[in-house]
């Protein structure tokens, strides 16, 4: 890829023994057919199902009244809600 990231992520997740939240890299992405947007709910789900790694970009994250996570500081807050740590 152009950042290495998709090699990156797959490094990361066997060697730390981690599941995918959603089974996906970028599970967040609609722009994926099987992506579905940023909700603290669905974070809280996979951290309850012990699937700890997600890649979300700036643009997973919206202002829009279709989601509680509008910004960076929703998204931290909700994270470390649902159990994730960096």
């Amino acid at each position: 890829g152009r950042s290495a990231t998709d090699t990156y992520c797959l490094t990361l997740r066997r060697s730390a023994r981690m599941n995918f939240c959603r089974h996906m890299k970028e599970g967040f992405n609609t722009k994926h057919a099987s992506g579905v947007l940023l909700r603290k709910k669905r974070l809280e789900k996979c951290g309850r199902s012990g699937e700890l790694l997600t890649h979300i970009k700036p643009s997973h994250v919206r202002n829009t009244s279709r989601t509680d996570v509008r910004s960076p500081e929703d998204l931290f807050a909700a994270a470390r809600g649902a159990g994730f740590e960096v």
